[in-house]
């Protein structure tokens, strides 16, 4: 069975801010391709330079508002897209099909999106 929204059986781990599915180790990981969202600050930030360092591919998203937070990953090498995590399935649909054009497949996804209970939600 493939990803629900792109189709894709190269799904090797599904990620969210929530809860993890599967083990997160990039140490096993070389030359994966990761869809990572967002990684304007925080976890999703690190992650991404993390991978880019260890030499896999990043795709790096954030709202259009703060796509300028990904200039430091995008001179590191990572690609970027423009995706709000609270978007229309249609929209989401659309993004997922532009990831997976980028590198023509997408290892792994992470889901950064979340919050704690107690903590403030923002947009």
């Amino acid at each position: 069975m493939g990803c629900p929204i792109t189709g894709s059986t190269q799904l090797v781990w599904f990620i969210t801010g929530t809860s993890c599915v599967g083990s997160l180790s990039f140490a096993y990981f070389h030359e994966y391709s990761c869809f990572v969202a967002p990684t304007r600050s925080g976890f999703g930030h690190e992650l991404a330079l993390s991978a880019l360092r260890r030499g896999d591919k990043v795709i790096a998203t954030a709202p259009a508002r703060s796509m300028s937070q990904l200039d430091d990953l995008r001179t590191e090498g990572a690609e970027t897209i423009e995706f709000d995590v609270t978007a229309p399935i249609d929209t989401i649909r659309h993004v997922a099909a532009k990831a997976v054009g980028v590198y023509s497949k997408v290892d792994v996804i992470v889901n950064n999106a979340g919050t704690l209970p107690g903590m403030p939600v923002t947009h």
